[in-house]
């Protein structure tokens, strides 16, 4: 009598409950990935936008110099020149220019008042600006830095995320 190689019914039911046992593991394993990366994506997209908007702020609010600034509304606005040219005759500065908070969004405008507006960044709760070394925060004169606090909320998934951020950056010497 010949042997046959092959498998009995046992070894493949065997084979065919590891495979499912498997199979519903890697399941499992993907379908945690994806809830991480859905709960993850916003809080990430809210962090981003609330870094981008502070950068811009804070490289365009580094430009100016004690005597060129003020906070105004309790701090919620700044309102600033920064140096166009420099030359012997004197500095040229800029037109004004403003941030402020209107809702839930930040804006730049220039020249503040009346100028172009732009929003740099939504789902804002908080913007506050203080300068640092004056006798309070409005009183700019006698600052060496300038400080910025946002506080944003985003809503997505049914979930809420919340991101505060606190820079400070030294204003120019002049």
């Amino acid at each position: 009598m010949r042997k046959l190689n092959a498998l009995t019914l046992i070894e493949l039911m065997i084979g065919l409950a590891l495979m499912t046992i498997l199979m519903g593991a890697l399941v499992a394993v993907f379908r945690i990935a994806e809830v991480s990366w859905n709960i993850a994506t916003p809080s990430v997209e809210l962090q981003e936008q609330v870094r981008w908007a502070m950068s811009g702020m804070l490289n365009e609010l580094r430009q100016t110099g004690a005597t060129n600034i003020s906070v105004v509304s309790g701090g919620s606005s700044v309102n600033f020149t920064i140096p166009m040219s420099i030359s012997a005759n004197g500095t040229t500065y800029s037109s004004e220019i403003n941030y402020y908070q209107n809702g839930t969004q930040i804006f730049r405008q220039n020249p503040a008042g009346s100028g172009t507006t732009r929003v740099i960044a939504n789902n804002i709760n908080a913007l506050d600006f203080c300068c640092v070394g004056g006798i309070n925060c409005t009183d700019c004169v006698n600052a060496t830095r300038i400080q910025v606090e946002m506080n944003a909320t985003k809503v997505a998934k049914s979930r809420t995320f919340w991101y505060n951020l606190t820079e400070q950056r030294r204003l120019r010497n002049e």
